[in-house]
This record gives structure tokens, C-alpha cells and sequence, in this order.
């Protein structure tokens, strides 16, 4: 049996090697070209495992002459080659992380074989196993979980994206500035990031903004402002805007949703038939609506684990007493504890551990950090 066959395999390798090295992580992301990648048919087919998978482990990057490539496989392409907006291939050419205040994780990737191809920012969401790195002086180091994010009191990531936002804001002008479009992605935490940047940089009327897209999978939604802001800029060009949610996850009814081209999805089949499985505690933790994988389509397995619907596509910004309690809970007890208590806590432990564990300069992660 071909690696990966099973897509069961493959999200289980993809949460351990979060904690491995650089090279394992490499191999992994060389296995992923060969196996997954080429499976893959459509945008939205491989950046809801950019998203989701890929942003999560802390990919290395360019190290020497060693780089980290990841391939992009859309099919069928355009007749005449000139005219595909993506590249085949994109190099992560930097992945930033921001603890204090902030705790954001995303990443920089930039076409390989056709310079004016799309541009890529990728945004991590929340992870509750954050991936481990080092850094270039050998010490190991941990990626924030993303609590401060998502409990900002005015709305999802509100505060967090001011401490990182003219730092994307200025990568997202020089990709403009040398003629490439750019594409915001992102998963849960990291969609909603990937929103605000897209509205920052669109109301600001910067460059090429016109053409910029999104794809956001299972995002919390935003601030009322920010997201009629977006609406608003986005007028007539909704069919830029991609969001993925699944009916029963209640993250998506946190905020407010811009107007987007929506795609809603359920682990139940038209005739109600839910998702094959044997059972079990993690049957169960990959059938949770928040964590499905959006493989609808004859792609990347030749399975369906959710399955498209059409009568619920307007209720991430539906108005009842569920989305209500959904955001009074998630802004305020359990955004104040993910602020004021966890936060520090595990990033006391992580400064602790960076100290006392045992330097591998050999292992560098390939980032200026």
C-alpha cells in the first residue's frame, strides 16, 4: 500500500511531527509532494491541507542550498500556460511567529517557476499542540497556542493582528510591488487572521488589492466594522472571497462573516449516512465538525469525509440565541482565561524550556525568526 493511502495515516503523522527535526520534517513535506500533493485537483483541495496541516508543524526553511518546497497541484490546468495564476511549485520563504500579545503563527510563500505567479500568506489557527523548532543558535523553542488570539475581548484576533499587521502589510507590497497577485489562507484562528490582513491591506488601497483572494476553512468571524469594512471594499468581487465552515461547528458563529462566496459542508450524506469510521475516541476527534478535513470530491482519497449542502449557507451571520452564547462565552470567561491565565503560564514554560534544554545548531529550523 502507497504511503498515505489511508487518510487516517496521515493526520496522525501530521500531528506527531510537529516535534521533530528539521530533517524528519523535510522528509515529510518531500513525502507530502509525492503522495498527497499529486492527488489534489482543485485550490481549495490543497489549501485546506496547507491550512489546516502544513501551517501547523513549523516547516523548515531555506537552509544553505536546502529549501522547503511545497507543490501545488491544480488539474485541469488552463490550455495556455501563461494564463495559470498559480505556480506548481512555492518556497516558504519565511515563517514568523509572534508570542507577546499576539500569539500568531504565519508563513510566506513565493512561486518558484513563474515569478509573476500568486503569491501566498498562510495563517495558522489555534493549535493546542503547538509545533516545537529551533532556533539559530540551536535552542528549542515552541510555537504560542494562539489563546491570546482568539479570546481578544472586541472580536477574534482584533488585538493580535495590531502587533503583527505592518509586518505582513509591507511583505504583502513588495510581493505587489514585483507584479504578483497575492492569496490569504488560512484555517479556524488563522482564516479570520487572514481576513483582517486582506482588509487592512484592501482598504488601504494598496497595489493590485482588486485581485487579492481568499480561502478561510472553519473561521471565527470578525468585528461587525471590520467585516461590513470588507463587504464594503469587496463589492462585486465576492466570488474572490472563499469561506468554508461545517453545519455544527461553532466557531464560525463567533463574529461576524464578511460576504463571501460560502461553502457549507457536513459529515452527514444527503440520505443522512455518516462518515465511515470503526469508532472510537479519535473516529470521533476527526468527525468533530471543527476538524474535518473539507474532501468532498474524488480528492486525495477517493473518499468523501464531509459532503457539501445547500440550505445553510447564510448561518455563520444567522441571528439566534446559540450564536449569542457561542461569542459572550468565548470572548469573555473563556477569552479571559486563555489571556490572562494560560497564556502567561505556558509561555513561562516555554521560556523555562528554551533555557534548559540542550542546543543543536545542526537542527535549525531555517528561519530568521
Amino acid at each position: 500500500m502507497a504511503l498515505w493511502d489511508d487518510h487516517d495515516e496521515f493526520l496522525q503523522e501530521s500531528s506527531s511531527i510537529r516535534t521533530a527535526t528539521s530533517d524528519r520534517k523535510r522528509q515529510y513535506l518531500d513525502d507530502y509532494n509525492d503522495h498527497i500533493a499529486t492527488r489534489l485537483k482543485t485550490p481549495e483541495g490543497n489549501f485546506q491541507i496547507w491550512a489546516h496541516i502544513l501551517a501547523a508543524i513549523h516547516l523548515p526553511g531555506t537552509d544553505g542550498d536546502r529549501h522547503a518546497d511545497i507543490k501545488l497541484n491544480i488539474n485541469p490546468q488552463p490550455l495556455e500556460d501563461d494564463d495559470t495564476e498559480y505556480d506548481d511549485t512555492y518556497r516558504i520563504t519565511d515563517t514568523r511567529v509572534s508570542v507577546f500579545m499576539a500569539g500568531c503563527v504565519w508563513h510566506y510563500l513565493e512561486p518558484v517557476n513563474k515569478p509573476n505567479a500568486r503569491a501566498i500568506l498562510l495563517f495558522r489557527g489555534t493549535a493546542s499542540r503547538p509545533a516545537q523548532y529551533r532556533d539559530r543558535d540551536g535552542r528549542l523553542n515552541t510555537e504560542p497556542v494562539g489563546y491570546w488570539a482568539d479570546g481578544n475581548l472586541i472580536g477574534v484576533a482584533s488585538f493580535s493582528y495590531g502587533r503583527i499587521k505592518e509586518g505582513v502589510y509591507q511583505w504583502m507590497k513588495q510581493q505587489t510591488a514585483v507584479g504578483r497577485d497575492i492569496t490569504l489562507v488560512g484555517y479556524s484562528l488563522g482564516g479570520c487572521l487572514a481576513m483582517r490582513a486582506l482588509e487592512y491591506y484592501a482598504t488601504n488601497e494598496q497595489p493590485r488589492w482588486e485581485n487579492c483572494k481568499l480561502y478561510a476553512f472553519s473561521a471565527p468571524g470578525l468585528d461587525s466594522i471590520t467585516a461590513r469594512a470588507l463587504t464594503e471594499r469587496f463589492n462585486g468581487r465576492y466570488d474572490q472571497l472563499h469561506a468554508y465552515w461545517h453545519v455544527g461547528d461553532p466557531i464560525p458563529v463567533t463574529g461576524c462573516y464578511p460576504r463571501t462566496t460560502t461553502k457549507a459542508y457536513s459529515r452527514f450524506d444527503p440520505d443522512g449516512v455518516g462518515n465511515p469510521g470503526e469508532g472510537g475516541l479519535w473516529n470521533w476527534f476527526k468527525l468533530e465538525p471543527h476538524q474535518l478535513l473539507y474532501i468532498s470530491i474524488p480528492e486525495g482519497w477517493g473518499v468523501s469525509i464531509a459532503y457539501p449542502v445547500r440550505d445553510r449557507l447564510d448561518e455563520p451571520n444567522s441571528s439566534n440565541i446559540f450564536r449569542k452564547v457561542v461569542n459572550f462565552v468565548r470572548r469573555l470567561p473563556l477569552g479571559m482565561i486563555g489571556t490572562s491565565i494560560i497564556t502567561p503560564f505556558l509561555g513561562a514554560i516555554t521560556k523555562a524550556r528554551k533555557r534548559f534544554t540542550r542546543r543543536n545548531a545542526n537542527d535549525w529550523c531555517g528561519h530568521a525568526h
